[in-house]
């Protein structure tokens, strides 16, 4: 039994996975903690994902509403699908905060200060809106890869962000597909 916070146990094994124990060194302990606090934790992870996703559910609107020229229609269509898309996977990764108690912050602010992709411009042609959605879905899809690992003690979690990257590899594809009927240039 410790007295006092400054009554500290003895050290003696290296590599325990948890970062509190007691019986890691120190600098393992150190070194756990430090990931938790400014790692990829849970709620970091999910935090990012689902305001990413709200912001890609901004931007799939703003392009749907504003996309015009040759091939209109299935473009227009295909970034409505994709906002479906985002705002039900946003919704899902949402009620899993809840279900591990993380707050969900749905803020303008919160979210901009979590995005890893630039603000859709409404001022783009088809083929520039296009291009601009197909680099977002490539960073939201290796942004959420990453994370993949850090998830290993999540299965649940880690399955249902697995899943969602694959919706989401699936528009990437359908977005390649409208860019090279659009304008005739697969090279991207």
């Amino acid at each position: 039994m410790h007295n006092n916070v400054f009554d500290l146990p003895e050290l003696t094994r290296v590599g325990s996975s948890n970062p509190f124990s007691t019986t890691d060194s120190s600098i393992s302990r150190l070194e756990g903690m430090n990931k938790l606090i400014s790692g990829n934790n849970l709620e970091h992870i999910l935090c990012g994902v689902q305001a990413n996703l709200e912001l890609l559910h901004i931007k799939a609107k703003n392009y749907h509403w504003n996309v015009s020229g040759a091939g209109f229609q299935g473009v227009h269509g295909m970034f409505d699908e994709l906002e479906d898309y985002a705002r039900e996977t946003g919704d899902r990764v949402a009620e899993r905060m809840r279900y591990h108690c993380i707050k969900v912050d749905a803020t303008a602010s919160s979210y901009l200060g979590c995005a890893w992709f630039r603000e859709g411009n409404a001022d783009l042609d088809m083929d520039g809106m296009l291009s601009d959605m197909c680099m977002t879905l490539m960073c939201i899809i290796e942004k959420m890869d990453e994370f993949d690992s850090d998830l290993c003690t999540y299965p649940v979690d880690q399955s249902m962000l697995q899943e969602i990257n694959e919706g989401l590899g699936k528009f990437c594809y359908f977005v390649k597909s409208n860019m090279s009927h659009s304008s005739g240039d697969v090279s991207y």
